[in-house]
Parts: structure tokens; sequence; C-alpha cells
């Protein structure tokens, strides 16, 4: 039986006690039904439930360009590179594919760079390279994919050639942070979107995703007991009587959000939970300053509790037991 490990805030894998990933891994995600993505830092891996091996070593990029909305009146510089496009006003940010890469699906293929080129995983076939006939299809397709924040907070699939440096100042930015530039101007052959390059399925690669996100299932009763009761234990320490019950499950529920990637933060400083999830436990719809009595509880020193694992459909039990 496959089963995740973990070192405090590092993963890895065993199957039947032997370990088949070290616990270095900061993230560990399904990809398809038979492969596995680990993550370390900036670049991840994949590994073969069937054939029980790394199919791919963890050398490819695991960030993609995520384009966050922000708000330019100041005065002030950022430390970020500015951008400008049709859709609004951003700061470049990024964003890690165990969290985005539903967007990137194409008929059931992912197309990933790759050192050697470009990777294919495909839902039926696995993980295989593809020859690339023209050395710029690379970079001017699978690395002008970009995300950006939609109206409603959302990541939206776009094209990098869409957003342009603010100044040059921002593009100094970006080339000494980022280590990386936008093709400037004339160097991006757009016929590359128009299906006439020699690419696989290139022709389909502007269509909608088809791909949706699975959301994981909350279930208070199904928290380890040694968990809940770490938990509860913090929340009684921070009050001089016992933390009534409803708003525990409100916050416990926030919390597993947190861990979950399920909310996000305006502007504003509003906590917004996704709102393709579930509806928050009973009489939790009446506390508007949700953020603030999150914050007021430092629920965030434990939220790493509650992170379920999509592979294992688990929690980490062991880690309420640290400290």
């Amino acid at each position: 039986m496959l089963q995740i490990i973990a070192n405090g805030f590092y993963f890895g894998l065993v199957q039947d006690g032997m370990e088949m990933l070290p616990c270095q891994y900061h993230r560990l995600w399904r990809i398809t039904h038979d492969l596995i993505g680990f993550r370390q830092g900036e670049v991840f891996g994949v590994y073969s439930i069937s054939q029980l091996q790394v199919v791919h070593a963890p050398v490819l990029p695991a960030a993609i360009p995520y384009f966050k909305q922000a708000d330019f009146s100041g005065k002030g510089k950022t430390t970020r590179p500015r951008m400008v496009s049709d859709y609004g006003t951003f700061e470049k940010h990024s964003m890690y594919l165990e969290r985005c890469d539903y967007l990137l699906w194409r008929n059931d293929k992912l197309y990933l760079k790759a050192p050697e080129g470009v990777v294919v995983i495909d839902r039926q076939k696995g993980l295989r390279a593809i020859p690339v006939k023209n050395p710029n299809i690379c970079d001017n397709l699978v690395g002008q994919r970009c995300l950006y924040e939609g109206e409603y907070g959302d990541p939206t699939l776009a094209k990098r050639h869409q957003f342009r440096y603010k100044s040059a100042y921002d593009q100094r930015i970006d080339e000494a942070e980022f280590l990386e530039a936008f093709a400037k101007g004339g160097d991006t052959d757009f016929s590359l979107f128009t299906g006439s390059a020699d690419f696989e399925d290139l022709d389909e690669e502007d269509e909608e995703p088809d791909e949706v996100p699975v959301y994981k299932t909350y279930d208070y009763d199904a928290i380890p007991a040694a968990i809940k009761a770490k938990l509860h234990q913090h929340l009684d320490q921070l009050t001089n009587n016992k933390t009534y019950d409803w708003l525990a499950r409100v916050l416990i529920y926030m919390a597993w959000c947190h861990a979950n990637d399920y909310v996000t933060y305006t502007r504003l400083g509003e906590m917004v939970l996704d709102p393709e999830y579930a509806l928050p436990p009973e009489d939790a719809e009446h506390i508007f300053d949700a953020a603030m009595l999150y914050e007021a509880h430092h629920m965030d020193q434990l939220q790493h509790l509650l992170y379920l694992s999509p592979i294992t459909n688990t929690y980490y039990e062991v880690l309420a037991n640290e400290n």
C-alpha cells in the first residue's frame, strides 16, 4: 500500500515499508490516476504508481507566472514587476503547478517545459518526451502560458505576450529577481498561436479548458482525534472560558480551508473562501469578522495540521504530536 510520510513540512512516499520517495519534498499531488507530482522548491518530478519508480527527475519547472491585481495609483515603488494589459493592472507573482495544472490540460494532455524540450503527460498513455522541430516552440508556446487574477479572484489562463511592463524599471526588476524577461518586440512568432506550427495538437491550444478542479471534502468528524485535541487545546488556552463549540468548529473549518488552499484575501484584507467549495458549518454564516477572529485566535500557527492529502485522503496525524 502506498502511503505518505511526513517530517515537519516535508513529505515522501513509502510502499509496504519501503521508501519510494525520500521525505524531502515540499508538496505531493496527484497529476493523473497513475502519476504523482513531487515538488522541491521551484522544480518537480513525476512518480508512477504502476511502475513504482520515478519516471521524470525533479527538474521540471514548477512555477507558472501569475499576475495578481494591483493598484498603482500610489507613487511608492514596488519590489514586484508591474504589468499592464487589457485585463487591468497587475503585479507579477508565480503559482505552483499543483494549484493550477487543471487549467493547463488540453484534450487529456498536459504539456510541460523540460530540459530535453517538451514533455507531455497523457491521461491514458502516461509521460513521454516529444520531438520539437522548431526550437522556439518550447519557449513561445509552453513558456508563453501564464495566469492572471480574474474579476472574482480566480486564476485565469492567458498568454504572456498579452502583458507588458509598465516601465523599464519593472523590466529590470523582472530580469534581476526572476531571471527571465518577456520576449522583446518582434521576437515572438505569433503563428505559433494560430495552429500553423508543427506541434502535436497545437491547433487546440487556445480552446477553453475542459478540466475543473476536484475539491476535497470537509468533514469535521473525519479529522483524527489527536489533531482535534491539539486544536481545541490551543483555542482553550486563549480564553478564560471554554471556547464555544460552534465557534471552535468555525475556526477549525477556516483553518482547514487555509491549509488546503481554499482561501484568498482581497486587497482590503477581507477573507474570501472558495465560492465553488462547500458551505461553512452551521451557525457560521453570521460571522462576518472571520479574518479578525482567525488572526485573534492565532489559527495560522496550527493550520498545517489540517492539510488533507489528495493522494491518500488522510491527514498527517503524527504532526499533532510534535512539540
